[in-house]
């Protein structure tokens, strides 16, 4: 993905971007007079600095637009001075559901943190409010002067700067899971142990000063085509991050890491299991971009018994990203 400022030159390709955004979410009586006006208001604000903005593409195609700004006591319709609030953001019809308003929100967040800026809003309206919630923001209780709710969210740095990704070895993943050799390794072990050894299964690390603190598993194929085909769609699973550090962006700087390298590999798609009961889990993995359910699952295809058959399981359902 690339992001790149809005500049003068770009009004053809903003007018179409926030027209197509505008003819949405409006009335269709609307008059395109209108609509043309007010596209050319943001775009003289934009060009003009008052307010910031981007068009973000992939491979010269553009998936979508943002524009935000720095709230100030003079500001038009000044909500939470010294916040950052987002003014629109838009992704292309059949782009969404790909994560792209995501990382477009966490590109607006390093935008705002270059200018000392630590918390952002926006006032969301009923439909949007569900993606908000997944790039953090909550209620605050409060109701912005267009009537519409206000959402809040802290920004900061993910600390990484600690920790590092690194592919390790299957004799590593041993070590990490207290077995000192294959014999005596459980029959899951040795499943894990023999698919990394094939390439079958990649196992990546989060790595604090030579420690392991965090891993994820990728498989490329198992014997239920649904986790993973072989062909474009690959399995995650045993994601652990240790307790201390979570909460500070490493999960998603290993999951990220695991994504981009399937998606290098002209993977499709990424699967991932979470329990039926783990509503934190699934709301993660949601934020992570796994919002579509594939099925329900009651065999863990990466569990293996003393005949290294899979283990039957309580129930859990299978969730899918497009990559």
């Amino acid at each position: 993905m690339e992001f790149t400022e809005i500049s003068t030159n770009d009004y053809p390709l903003f007018h179409d971007l926030l027209n197509d955004y505008y003819r949405e979410g409006e009335d269709e009586g609307t008059e395109q007079e209108v609509i043309d006006s007010f596209i050319k208001l943001l775009f003289d604000k934009v060009t003009g600095r008052e307010i910031d903005g981007c068009i973000v593409k992939e491979n010269e195609e553009a998936l979508g637009f943002a524009l935000w700004a720095v709230d100030r006591e003079d500001f038009e319709f000044s909500e939470i001075p010294g916040y950052g609030t987002v003014l629109e953001i838009g992704i292309v019809k059949q782009y969404r559901n790909r994560r792209y308003g995501v990382k477009l929100m966490s590109y607006i967040e390093d935008k705002l943190l270059e200018k000392g800026i630590t918390g952002c809003y926006v006032s969301a309206y009923g439909p949007a409010q569900a993606f908000w919630s997944r790039c953090g923001f909550e209620d605050s209780g409060r109701t912005a002067g267009n009537g519409l709710p206000i959402m809040t969210k802290s920004i900061k740095k993910p600390e990484n700067s600690r920790c590092i990704v690194r592919q390790r070895s299957a004799r590593d993943m041993l070590t990490l899971w207290g077995y000192n050799s294959f014999d005596e390794a459980s029959p899951t072990a040795r499943f894990f142990y023999d698919n990394i050894e094939s390439g079958n299964a990649i196992f990546w690390s989060l790595c604090n000063e030579g420690n392991i603190v965090g891993e994820l598993y990728s498989f490329l194929k198992l014997e239920d085509k649904d986790f993973a085909d072989g062909i474009d769609t690959a399995y995650l699973c045993a994601f652990r991050v240790k307790e201390d550090h979570r909460g500070k962006g490493y999960g998603s700087m290993l999951m990220n890491t695991a994504l981009s390298d399937l998606k290098s590999k002209n993977i499709s798609f990424a699967t991932i299991g979470v329990g039926t009961d783990e509503e934190k889990n699934q709301k993660m993995y949601e934020h992570m971009g796994f919002n579509r359910k594939i099925k329900d699952c009651f065999f863990d295809p990466c569990s293996r018994d003393k005949d290294m058959k899979p283990v039957t399981d309580e129930g859990f359902i299978i969730l899918s990203q497009k990559l």
